[in-house]
């Protein structure tokens, strides 16, 4: 039985009702979250995430990024 794979998170607030129009867009290891009026938030990722499995969701105004590292972390 494997165990699940650890998570890198992170967490930003945003502005309220933005989360209609907030996108997150992925550059090398660099994620940056945009809306309107003028929110931009960028982050920098570990290079063992595996950053083609980023997954994003807002919640409460609150921005969360989530994904796995590549291997174990102790």
């Amino acid at each position: 039985m494997s165990s699940p794979p650890h998570l890198y998170v992170v967490t930003s607030p945003v502005p309220p009702g933005s989360s209609d129009t907030l996108r997150v867009e992925v550059a090398d290891h660099t994620a940056t979250a945009v809306a309107s009026p003028g929110f931009r938030h960028t982050f920098e990722l570990p290079r063992d995430v595996a950053v083609e499995a980023l997954e994003w969701q807002v919640h409460a105004d609150v921005l969360r990024l989530g994904a796995p590292y590549r291997r174990s972390r102790p």
